[in-house]
């Protein structure tokens, strides 16, 4: 598994990059906000061939991948669609400001706690449960944003795949 929330495809298909246009432009809702459940499992825009999409959920997950792709014409005939998968640019922004400042917490709690001789007092963390603690809270949010992105790039990527059709080959880079 990847360590960064970031992936590339490439799906090959027989159908023409005109053909394939025509099939992101299905997959996708016409309208951002509904009020009614949407019919389409994408929302999001294509221009020429170029697409910037991302999928209608019926619940909150800010850690959804964006799927931006091209698609060109196949080295032998048919489409090919390179599709990047990444975080959304504010939640990208987010996670770096908390892990900034938990860093910098990190770090003068490891300067305060060498500093002081009786780190081990009664009632005190200590130099190693505090960067127990530290480490916990960087940990589960690593591990909530790897599943909920992970676990949306799958529901995204076999979204695609079905709406290329049969025959579309995958590349994972």
């Amino acid at each position: 598994m990847k360590v960064l929330p970031y992936t590339r495809l490439t799906f090959r298909t027989g159908s023409s990059p005109d053909v394939v246009g025509e099939q992101v432009a299905a997959l996708l809702s016409p309208a951002w906000f509904r009020l009614t459940k949407a019919s389409s499992p994408f929302r999001g825009r294509i221009q020429g061939m170029h697409f910037k999409i991302r999928r209608i959920l019926g619940y909150g997950n800010s850690f959804q991948p964006v799927v931006i792709g091209d698609i060109a014409p196949g080295a032998f005939g048919g489409s090919e669609v390179r599709v990047r998968m990444r975080l959304q640019a504010l939640v990208i922004a987010f996670m770096v400001v908390w892990f900034g400042f938990l860093s910098i917490i990190a770090v003068a709690f490891v300067v305060q706690s060498a500093r002081r001789r009786d780190a081990h007092a009664t009632g005190d963390f200590g130099f190693f449960g505090g960067l127990a603690m530290f480490a916990g809270m960087a940990l589960f949010m690593y591990g909530l944003t790897s599943a909920a992105f992970w676990y949306e790039v799958k529901k995204a990527k076999s979204l695609l795949l079905e709406a290329f059709g049969a025959g579309t080959e995958i590349n994972e880079d």
